[in-house]
């Protein structure tokens, strides 16, 4: 029907020509192409795939309000959960997941669905055959032993030209993991770096991992009195608002609130990192030099959805400015000096060299 033969003269031979097309409701061409089954599977197998995939689409609705009333009990915006849950029921009215075909299917779709009805990327489904555990169980405690290989494992250190510090600093470990290594760390890597004129600290490889000792790291570079508010923490699943301030005492010798203070940044800063480095930022504290950072999640909880072995990580904690007020967990952490991650070090060793060269000048 979509072709026309035609006679090439003078000749025995005819041409079979293409002369119709059809476009589907996206725009696109798809004729000669054939249809693509959902589920690819051997022609004599797809009555019994058909039967796994019906008893799937049986308990589909259900799955999807589940996740709905998840996002409504426990992510930490309440009115973005509301929105998204009526967004995913809409979705299932319109037929949008009847091309569902496993539990892996399903997890993808909603995630993607999640992520683009709330616009945080946070938000997660996946399939596990076995509860997972909390991504934020109790640490063990390191023993005596076992403190000198955890701050190597976590920190680096360097002395630079010109007398500037670099430590290098790849998670942000639980304070009470903090409080068992600190005597040593003050001992074999900050009294090392504390005197120093400036200092890097290099946050591009580190993905987060525990906020409690934010507060305790940031004491280091504000002066004993006043306390400083460095952030407020609203926690959905409690319904508490916590304002963060800095710590009255610290172990060792502050490093001052006046000297350069230099923070490297790249896609892969996350979660309680970014805490760090915006609570400094945001008190004027360190000048942020790299990438934008990734936007990650203070905190997660981690919910089965119904009976089922699809489980969904909620976002259930979200952090304010303590001087605009304004919600940033979301939005990540913009650098003052924007560099590729790779760069970063350069440039700042460059802000600094400037700077040393302004107050010699300035004397």
């Amino acid at each position: 029907m979509h072709s026309k033969t035609y006679e090439i003269e003078g000749t025995d031979i005819a041409i079979t020509v293409p002369v119709i097309n059809f476009l589907d409701n996206n725009g696109e061409y798809w004729l000669g192409g054939g249809v693509v089954p959902d589920a690819i599977v051997f022609a004599e197998e797809a009555v019994e795939h058909v039967h796994e995939i019906a008893d799937l689409h049986r308990g589909l609705k259900s799955l999807i309000a589940a996740t709905g009333d998840l996002l409504d009990k426990h992510y930490a915006i309440h009115e973005v959960a509301l929105n998204v849950s009526k967004a995913l029921m809409n979705k299932w009215d319109d037929g949008m997941y009847w091309s569902v075909i496993d539990l892996d299917s399903l997890a993808s779709l909603l995630t993607a669905d999640l992520q683009e009805t709330s616009g945080d990327h946070r938000l997660h489904v996946f399939h596990c055959d076995i509860e997972p555990e909390s991504l934020h169980d109790v640490p063990d405690i390191p023993t005596a032993e076992e403190v000198g290989q955890v701050i190597n494992s976590v920190f680096k250190i360097e002395l630079l030209h010109d007398n500037v510090g670099y430590l290098r600093m790849d998670m942000m470990p639980d304070v009470e993991v903090v409080k068992a290594i600190w005597p040593q760390m003050v001992k074999q890597v900050w009294r090392k770096i504390v005197n120093t004129g400036a200092l890097i600290i290099d946050m591009r490889y580190n993905t987060g991992g525990y906020s409690s000792a934010v507060p305790l790291l940031c004491t280091y570079f504000f002066d004993d009195k006043p306390l400083q508010h460095l952030y407020t923490v609203f926690d959905r699943t409690k319904s508490t608002m916590t304002e963060v301030m800095t710590w009255p005492k610290v172990r060792g010798q502050r490093y001052g609130s006046s000297k350069g203070v230099y923070i490297l940044t790249s896609h892969l800063t996350g979660s309680a990192a970014e805490v760090f480095i915006r609570s400094l930022k945001d008190l004027n504290k360190v000048t942020v030099v790299g990438e934008p950072t990734i936007g990650g999640s203070l905190s997660n909880g981690i919910y089965q959805i119904g009976e089922s072995v699809l489980y969904v990580s909620i976002p259930n904690q979200v952090v304010f400015s303590a001087i605009t007020g304004k919600m940033w967990s979301v939005s990540g952490v913009e650098p003052h000096v924007v560099a590729q991650a790779n760069g970063a070090l350069s440039v700042a060793q460059r802000l600094i060299a400037a700077r040393q060269l302004k107050n010699k000048q300035g004397k």
